[in-house]
């Protein structure tokens, strides 16, 4: 994909926040929103990351093992300007000024992949496999390096320069099995001090008798402390890997861990719960609105000027919050009581906790089991009426 002008850009996004948010503020992080449903978004595209993901793909295509005569031009252009040993892998750094006198479409694909695709392992095989040549951690005088002698004897990845007990070969073994000439030393010298010390020290631990997983030589990316080939990175893995590689907690997440003082609650089943137990688009968003915080009730409301209190709308004593309306309230409790009286001949309704209040019944070893989810799927029609009664007080228990 060629350059997207800014201005259909900016026009894709307000066209997704007026169908999202009907064109008012957005309530939720836009990262938040692309993210995938388990990890509390709504697989909104991201305008800016597709595009990239749609351009790095063509990467893929250029060193696949077809031959086509697209491919000429490119290849001639890398290898003037960035060398016969160009690879692009997770670490790319070089200065700009390099690639200025290139076509824009090529100079963008290099600029996205020197920005997004970065990544610091600590993993021995992952370190094994990094490039030498234009690594953003293997620097002198602050600048990525790629010193054409090394690579045109085959001394192009980290896995050259070190021995199987982790230590970096002496001068006179790396010269002699590459056939290195003498005026190659000093050069030699600098790449082993650039290499990180971290790395170093793993290497060496790792060598007490670890085993050393794949050590990949290609072009290649590292995801997860994974390595993946550069035939895999089709524009969806790549678009998962934008999406997913900065990864930011949603800021309700951190209001529910400080407020149950748990650090460990398990988000995955929390935000997949809804999906699990109805396929009701409203029902599923009403449960997100819970979770991310956004359902605006009379506390709210009060202070946008919206409504003449912040009191709950059946007890009329204290602040109507999520917290207050669906577990709190005398009037909410005494109807789940009911309800579980009503229910009790066919199954038991379990008493509502604070924090089955408001995420569900997630937390159980019957995650799976048909009555779990009926359970749970009466919970959240339970939730949703409770809301919508709030003007009528139709459920106000004398």
């Amino acid at each position: 994909m060629s350059n997207v002008p800014k201005s259909i850009i900016e026009q894709l996004k307000r066209i997704q926040n007026e169908f999202l948010w009907n064109g008012s503020n957005p309530k939720i992080k836009y990262n938040t929103l692309s993210l995938d449903f388990k990890n509390g978004g709504l697989k909104n595209v991201d305008v800016d990351k597709k595009i990239i993901s749609l351009r790095c793909s063509w990467v893929r295509k250029m060193y696949d093992n077809t031959c086509h005569d697209w491919k000429i031009i490119p290849s001639f252009l890398v290898k003037k300007y960035l060398g016969e040993n160009f690879q692009f892998h997770s670490n790319l750094h070089f200065r700009n000024s390099m690639i200025q006198n290139i076509p824009s479409f090529y100079k963008e694909i290099l600029k996205d992949w020197k920005q997004f695709f970065s990544s610091f392992t600590a993993i021995p095989s992952c370190i094994l496999s990094q490039h030498l040549w234009y690594n953003r951690f293997i620097k002198v005088d602050n600048l990525g390096i790629c010193f054409s002698k090394f690579a045109a004897r085959n001394v192009n990845n980290v896995i050259d320069l070190f021995a199987s007990n982790g230590k970096v070969k002496t001068w006179r073994l790396l010269k002699n099995e590459f056939d290195l000439s003498n005026d190659m030393y000093f050069q030699w010298m600098q790449i082993i001090n650039a290499i990180p010390k971290q790395w170093k020290e793993k290497l060496l631990e790792n060598a007490s008798g670890n085993p050393i997983n794949i050590v990949f030589k290609e072009h290649h990316i590292i995801k997860n402390s994974r390595i993946v080939s550069l035939n895999k990175l089709i524009s969806k893995e790549i678009y998962n890997y934008l999406i997913t590689e900065k990864f930011d907690k949603p800021t309700s997440q951190k209001y529910f861990e400080n407020l149950f003082n748990d650090q460990n609650l398990k988000w995955e089943l929390i935000y997949t719960l809804p999906r699990k137990i109805t396929k009701d688009s409203y029902t599923r968003n009403f449960q997100y609105k819970i979770l991310n915080n956004i359902l605006y009730l009379n506390k709210k409301l009060y202070l946008f000027g919206k409504v003449e209190t912040p009191l709950c709308s059946y007890c009329m004593l204290y602040d109507e919050s999520i917290i207050h309306l669906f577990w709190n309230c005398v009037y909410v409790k005494n109807l789940w009581q009911q309800l579980q009286l009503y229910f009790n001949d066919d199954f038991k309704l379990p008493d509502l906790t604070l924090q089955t209040a408001i995420f569900g019944f997630w937390n159980s070893k019957d995650y799976d089991n048909e009555i779990f989810q009926l359970i749970n799927h009466l919970l959240l029609i339970f939730k949703i009426n409770i809301y919508k009664a709030r003007d009528k007080k139709s459920y106000r228990i004398k």
